[in-house]
């Protein structure tokens, strides 16, 4: 079972400026749904977590509490560099 991780989605949609009112329109739910998803009183289906991630340009991960990075490319890009602090420390 995904726990949706309602903190995620008020910071997201506050650093956007939206209402519950308009983001419940972008992801096709209302104003409720929206504030039961940021209170953690109702869990979204996987369809709105998608429309969620796509519209923030978060992962999935993100808005489900797995990692802490909100873009994919960021959490590829730490992994990248730590490979290669730990190669360059191998090499020495």
């Amino acid at each position: 079972m995904m726990v949706f991780d309602g903190d995620r989605l008020y910071e997201l949609r506050s650093d956007k400026g939206l209402t519950q009112d308009e983001l419940g329109a972008i992801i096709y739910k209302s104003k409720h749904c929206v504030s039961h998803y940021e209170r953690g009183t109702r869990q979204p289906d996987l369809d709105t977590v998608r429309r969620m991630a796509d519209y923030f340009e978060v992962s999935v991960d993100y808005l489900l509490g797995r990692t802490r990075f909100p873009k994919l490319l960021e959490r590829m890009l730490k992994h990248v560099l730590l490979n290669d602090m730990n190669d360059e420390d191998a090499e020495n």
